[in-house]
């Protein structure tokens, strides 16, 4: 890529970067205001996950000629993330009752995660890697596209019982006899799953950073912080939830160059508190 054009696209996505921010401020906004005679919700939890090995996440290119970072072309990136996380929902009638009139609207996502990205050559045998410590601020859109909560079905435990057969001197047999009672649970424990789509920008600061024959890097290009797009979908079901989601960088964390960091991630979160509504 010519010096031009990284100028152009560089500026093309500082564009849009700026139309992003303008819109997720008005949409933040009216959300807030919409919101100020209806009743939020919030939850907090963490999550921690990756690139489970797919190798699709970290710098755009690896190649000596075009990233001036390392030596020698790299042949794999991955990552690993985690966090604490931040869900503020404004809550919106139901039609249908069944499982309650109340459920998830429109809502923002925040919170504060830690990123490591490495790229390395150890699969060609070198022994060159790269790698940087994120902190990530993210504000994120969210809207529920899915919801259903619900209560545990009572349920019994038989019980058992065992024999066990001793054989004595005399030859004969003695036959011991072990049971054990059967047990039963109500139910009615609230129980509720959904699934979350969200969208918006991050922004992250490089907090460390590393080179095998540097620590931390020295390179004055290297730019301290960039800003990228995050969009994916949550599944949760009572505590847990599985998060897929997509970032693209905006800005190259280099400068005179167009390096960003992109790819998807998968990530498994714990709310500290059920998402019920009801």
């Amino acid at each position: 890529m010519t010096h031009s054009s990284t100028l152009v696209a560089s500026s093309l996505r500082q564009k849009f970067l700026k139309a992003v921010l303008i819109t997720v401020s008005i949409l933040v906004s009216t959300i807030i205001c919409v919101g100020q005679k209806s009743k939020w919700k919030s939850y907090i939890g963490i999550e921690a996950g990756g690139d489970l090995g797919l190798k699709t996440v970290g710098l755009s290119t690896l190649k000596a000629k075009e990233n001036p970072l390392v030596s020698n072309d790299l042949d794999r990136n991955y990552a690993f993330e985690f966090g604490l996380y931040a869900d503020f929902f404004k809550l919106r009638n139901r039609s249908n009752s069944t499982w309650g009139n109340k459920m998830p609207g429109f809502g923002i996502r925040t919170g504060v995660n830690w990123t490591f990205f490495r790229a390395d050559n150890s699969a060609d045998g070198g022994g060159e890697s790269l790698g940087f410590n994120y902190a990530n601020v993210p504000l994120l859109l969210e809207i529920c596209v899915g919801y259903k909560q619900g209560v545990t079905s009572a349920y019994t435990t038989p019980g058992t019982t065992t024999y066990k057969g001793t054989r004595n001197s005399d030859g004969s047999v003695t036959v011991t006899e072990s049971s054990t009672n059967s047990t039963y649970s109500p139910g009615g424990a609230k129980t509720s799953g959904g699934a979350l789509l969200y969208f918006g920008p991050q922004y992250s600061y490089l907090a460390k950073s590393f080179h095998s024959t540097e620590s931390p890097i020295a390179n004055t290009n290297l730019n301290k912080n960039y800003v990228s797009i995050v969009g994916g979908i949550i599944f949760w079901m009572n505590l847990i939830c599985f998060d897929f989601s997509y970032q693209k960088g905006l800005n190259s964390i280099y400068n005179g160059k167009d390096i960003t960091i992109d790819g998807f991630v998968v990530k498994l979160g714990i709310n500290f508190n059920r998402r019920l509504y009801n």
